[in-house]
């Protein structure tokens, strides 16, 4: 049980990706450490569960020049969960600490899911409009485009005639 010898970045747990990591947080703040594989992008999610409703944390996320990126919070006392691409060969930091001087035990999980990149000789059917992918509002998509690959696609939306605006998300995941 992680519980006061891990109170600042140097002296971090480390973690086992995919191993669930049992804490204790009476007072201050506990830190953990993991470092991300050499596959060109990886997806981490982190996973905090209290055991008990009643405890409220403050999760952030730091990368590894110790600049915070991240901050979560259960003002309810729900489980947390947070997704990010990450780095290769890059370590990253997870501060838990008390919300409004709550404490009690937790459960953290820090999964790593390569990120499957496409070939890099385009072979997707949406490189003019009148082949667009058609994109639902109700399901996320991912997709790669190479560094120095010069990729155009296309995607069709259809927009529902009572909403006035509607956003589309892209997310860069480079270096």
């Amino acid at each position: 049980v992680a519980e006061s010898s891990n109170n600042s970045f140097t002296t971090a747990t480390t973690l086992t990706l995919g191993q669930s990591t049992a804490g204790k947080l009476t007072s201050g703040s506990n830190f953990f450490q993991f470092k991300t594989g050499n596959s060109y992008r990886n997806k981490v999610i982190i996973k905090w569960t209290p055991v008990n409703t009643s405890f409220k944390a403050i999760i952030n996320l730091y990368n590894a020049k110790r600049e915070r990126v991240e901050q979560k919070y259960n003002p309810s006392g729900d489980a947390l969960e947070y997704a990010f691409f990450a780095k290769p060969n890059t370590t990253y930091f997870i501060e838990v600490k008390p919300y409004q001087s709550s404490q009690g035990d937790y459960e953290l999980n820090v999964l790593l899911e390569a990120f499957k990149a496409q070939a890099s000789t385009e072979k997707e059917p949406n490189n003019t409009s009148e082949v667009a992918t058609f994109l639902r509002f109700d399901q996320p998509m991912s997709g790669l485009i190479e560094p120095n690959q010069r990729d155009i696609d296309f995607f069709e939306v259809q927009v529902d005639a009572n909403k006035s605006a509607f956003i589309v998300e892209v997310t860069p995941v480079s270096p």
